[in-house]
């Protein structure tokens, strides 16, 4: 973005050229001299360095200043100039405002992979992501240590190093990326292994993390958050040892198992342990390693289990696997444990999302809603249409083409009438799954809505503006489809683009002919405000867009939905089940391909008029 606005200052103004400075009098005995940095108009863009002056202050009346610190050399170098250096050291220090010492060039840029990469390579360490390792580190009440060489690092250290990485996406820096995965060119690679969770940080803090909530629990502190989220995410109503089960399995997904049963084995030590303090019936789920025992028995033996006993679907909202040939054999209903993967952000959205909330009175009097026989799973459901147009990925949101669902987008009404919002804001919404923080509906507390998305728009803009003449043109007529939305959205959410000084003029707000107004300071504050801004917006997307597109369904709905879906995959609400889901028909029965975000239903809206449930087959 910083390259193109040095393009719009260029033709905006001329660059004036760096005056030189000289030194017009000479240093008295008792002063000294300072410089001063004066900024030009367009410092800020880089298109000119600061002017320095220098100035001579007698030591007893100098203005305010900051004094840096300074090696003077070699001590035995007893030269005229060093010592009248040392003599003047004192009052220089003791009368400066602020003090400033430099420690070398510090820690590497947060982008820069290779410095970085001896701390990645730590934490990529097999131990961090083996499934045993969960139960022995959290069953461990007493103090932990890592040992690795001569070296021990406490265990809180290990979960503040560990969380700073997260944050600042240290390990991300050499991972795949979406584009890279989506692909078709490296469609070998993909089937060779599950990109799934790549930042080994996250995986040494998740490890941290789950350790430190299980242990306060075991304390009997008042606030059980463990239980309140495994009720969520299985949405049982009463604990069990089922689905504590189906609870660690999920949220220890990410973890590694030469043998994939041991996914869900690993997990029996910290539900045995739960189960004898909480006085709950032992699990059926026992470990066993015949060969008569695969993975898939024990993977579907467990959801058919947490099913029955929860008469609910809520976990499917924790899922969003991309796809994965090579896996036959597990009912498209049951979690694949063998891949690794984090939860999906729709399970983590509060309050919880209840498409059917209308409907959960029907389990309350005994009759259930979910039935299951063998490898099928029997369901009632309600179509709300199917998909027909796929839309934008976050490889499109992100890449040079970030436009191409504004045409799909003109094919829907002026306003959404699902929620009375214009159909940019609608689109927005639906990006972000309307959360922002994991809080519903998406609202930044500093910010009118809109303006993260607005400041997206305008920094793509910039950012991919090709110049001048024909390209120029090209670019153009490449908007059409945004500017067009411009002139019909009456949110105001989504800018237009006419040309450079069209494009500085919105993103300062002001009038390009005002003199007064148009200040260096100015403009550096508003193109901080406008990057900041698109990048909280794109933070947004990078968790609830992942391996998921929009979709135009036949009913007018715009949804977030699984990158697997194809055009006439239908779009079902199914009793007992948070969220809508995309099923593929086969036949007489369904496939479950995954959950979707449907803007404007999510809280029970569609269930207002009078439906009636059909039984479908899933398989």
């Amino acid at each position: 973005m910083g390259a193109f606005f040095s393009k719009i200052w260029s033709v905006v103004s001329r660059c004036v050229a760096r005056s030189p400075f000289a030194y017009p009098d000479a240093l008295g005995r008792d002063s000294i001299r300072l410089v001063q940095f004066i900024k030009p108009k367009w410092y800020t863009f880089g298109l000119q360095s600061p002017r320095l002056v220098l100035s001579a202050y007698p030591i007893h009346n100098l203005p305010k200043f900051v004094a840096l610190s300074y090696t003077w050399g070699h001590p035995h170098n007893q030269s005229p100039g060093v010592i009248k250096a040392y003599q003047q050291h004192f009052p220089i220090y003791v009368n400066n405002q602020q003090f400033h010492f430099w420690e070398s060039h510090g820690l590497p840029r947060i982008d820069d992979a290779k410095a970085w990469k001896p701390l990645t390579q730590f934490f990529e360490h097999r131990w961090f992501n083996r499934v045993w390792i969960i139960q022995e580190v959290t069953l461990s009440t007493k103090k932990v240590v890592l040992f690795w060489g001569h070296n021990a690092l406490p265990w809180v250290d290990l979960g503040h190093i560990s969380f700073v990485g997260q944050v600042a996406k240290v390990g991300k820096l050499n991972s795949i990326n979406a584009a890279e995965y989506h692909d078709p060119l490296n469609q070998q690679e993909r089937l060779e292994r599950d990109w799934a969770i790549s930042d080994p940080f996250t995986n040494a803090f998740q490890l941290y993390h789950s350790r430190q909530r299980y242990l306060e629990r075991s304390q009997g502190t008042a606030d059980d958050t463990l239980l309140d989220e495994m009720k969520s995410l299985t949405g049982a109503k009463f604990p069990s040892a089922s689905s504590w089960l189906m609870y660690f399995c999920m949220v220890n997904r990410w973890t590694d198992a030469s043998d994939p049963r041991d996914k869900v084995f690993g997990q029996l030590g910290l539900v045995n342990h739960i189960v004898e303090q909480d006085g709950l019936q032992p699990n059926e789920i026992q470990a066993e390693y015949s060969s008569h025992v695969t993975a898939h028995q024990v993977y579907q033996q467990l959801m058919s289990q947490v099913t029955e006993e929860t008469d609910s679907l809520a976990v499917w909202m924790a899922l969003n696997d991309p796809p994965q040939d090579g896996n036959h054999h597990l009912p498209s209903w049951v979690p694949d444990f063998s891949r690794r993967r984090g939860l999906d952000l729709m399970a983590l959205i509060r309050p919880q999302f209840d498409v059917c909330k209308s409907s959960s009175k029907l389990n309350q009097v005994g009759r259930r809603r979910i039935h299951v026989s063998g490898s099928t799973m029997y369901a009632e459901s309600i179509k709300i249409g199917h998909v027909e147009t796929l839309s934008a990925s976050l490889t499109d949101l992100i890449g040079p083409r970030w436009y191409s669902w504004a045409e799909d987008l003109l094919l829907l009404d002026l306003i959404y009438s699902w929620t009375g919002e214009s159909r940019v804001e609608a689109f927005w919404r639906t990006l972000l799954m309307n959360s922002v923080g994991r809080n519903y509906p998406a609202q930044w507390p500093d910010l009118q809505n809109g303006d993260m998305f607005r400041a997206y728009i305008l920094q793509n803009i910039a950012q991919h503006f090709p110049g001048g003449g024909d390209a120029l043109d090209k670019y153009l007529q490449d908007l059409q489809g945004i500017n067009e939305l411009a002139k019909s959205d009456s949110s105001g959410h989504i800018p237009s683009f006419t040309g450079l000084e069209n494009l500085t003029t919105q993103i300062l707000n002001i009038d390009l002919n005002d003199p007064e107004a148009f200040t260096e300071e100015l403009m550096a504050n508003k193109l901080t405000e406008c990057r900041d801004n698109a990048s909280r917006f794109l933070m947004g997307m990078d968790g609830s867009m992942l391996n998921r597109r929009i979709a135009i369904g036949s009913q007018g709905h715009i949804c977030n939905v699984p990158m697997q879906v194809e055009c006439s995959d239908m779009i079902a609400i199914v009793n007992g089940c948070p969220c809508p889901l995309i099923l593929r028909p086969c036949g007489d029965t369904y496939n479950l391909i995954g959950t979707a975000y449907v803007h404007g239903i999510m809280y029970g809206e569609a269930m207002d008029g009078a439906l009636s449930w059909e039984e479908i087959c899933i398989v």
